[in-house]
């Protein structure tokens, strides 16, 4: 019943909870448990919408991925601030990593709703007609014109390509018979004793 409230009627589940975090962080926290929340939320509509082609529709596979490493970005970054304040950190050092942090949260905020947006509201169909026109269209040029390496895939161009007209490759650089760099060395940093 609670599943076909959330596919059907958008219900969502109620926010998930934290606890012992510094009560400075509760805002961010709160911020935090929304877009779990709203994540989980659209992970089940995208399966709902695209049951079995989920697997091979990587533009949304990519989406919802990037909204994981977001999510998880925000995360780290709060327990690394709470640590820090557990620790002593406090005055200057403070303000400081918490106006880092709260800009972090705000950016990967901005970003997971842009993907989330993303998932019903892009070029998608366009994007594959026009791949589908482009490798169609790399299928009809001569391999002859082309350096292919020998480990790629496709076995009707293993062997052909340039190899009869050698790439000219004067203007890439080479290392080995000397190098470009004029500058200072720089020494390997040693480990300071404190």
């Amino acid at each position: 019943m609670q599943i076909g409230s959330e596919l059907f009627l958008g219900v969502r589940r109620p926010l998930p909870s934290f606890t012992s975090t510094d009560p400075r962080l509760n805002g961010m926290m709160h911020e935090l448990m929304m877009r779990v929340r709203e994540f989980s939320h659209q992970v089940k509509l995208m399966f709902k919408e695209w049951e079995d082609k989920l697997v091979t529709e990587q533009t949304i596979q990519a989406r919802l991925s990037m909204c994981a490493i977001y999510i998880h970005a925000m995360t780290c970054s709060l327990a690394k601030l709470d640590s820090h304040i557990r620790n002593g950190l406090s005055g200057e050092k403070l303000a400081y990593e918490m106006s880092v942090v709260e800009h972090l949260c705000s950016m990967f905020g901005l970003a997971i709703e842009e993907e989330v947006r993303a998932l019903r509201t892009n070029a998608d169909v366009s994007m594959k007609r026009a791949a589908d026109a482009v490798l169609k269209h790399i299928d009809s040029l001569p391999n002859i014109d082309f350096a292919i390496p020998e480990r790629t895939m496709d076995m009707k161009a293993r062997g052909t390509g340039a190899k009869l007209n050698p790439v000219n490759e004067e203007a890439i650089p080479h290392f080995g018979a000397g190098s470009v760099f004029h500058g200072d060395v720089i020494k390997r940093a040693q480990p300071q004793r404190a």
